[in-house]
């Protein structure tokens, strides 16, 4: 059985548990096939997190998405609506999955996280070893 490589829980209809082969089945208007024409000089392909959001489902009042890496801690809490948009998930570097020497398995990416206007997407604009989203909720003003 393949490995799962992100999961997509919390506050979403569907949990999401998505191995490589599901992440690159994804429809085509999810994919980023070409992830240079987007955010060069960076390659391989990748997914938008919106995509994978309508998929999962993200309930009323959702308004944080929490970016989680179980391989060396990390988790970052960012306003759901400044990366709904503008979020990828990198998966994928030259038709291999992606290597934990270029921060896989899944590597999240705001390719313009100053566009967004806020401080805490710059945290987590650029994240190696993603394993897990969570979608959840925060009162205005709390991480």
């Amino acid at each position: 059985m393949a490995a799962i490589v992100l999961t997509v829980s919390g506050l979403v209809e569907h949990q999401l548990e998505l191995t490589h082969e599901q992440l690159r089945r994804l429809p085509a208007r999810m994919q980023i096939p070409d992830l240079g024409q987007l955010a060069p000089p960076r390659t391989g392909r990748a997914v938008w997190l919106s995509g994978l959001l309508s998929t999962a489902g993200t309930a009323a009042g959702a308004n944080r998405l929490l970016v989680k890496s179980s391989r060396d801690g990390f988790s970052a809490a960012v306003p759901l609506e400044a990366v709904r948009e503008r979020g990828l998930l990198i998966y994928e570097d030259q038709g291999q999955p992606l290597g934990e020497d270029r921060g896989g398995p899944v590597r999240f990416l705001v390719p313009d996280a100053a566009a967004c206007g806020l401080a805490e997407v710059d945290t987590c604009a650029n994240v190696k070893y993603v394993d897990h989203l969570e979608v959840a909720t925060a009162a205005d003003g709390e991480m």
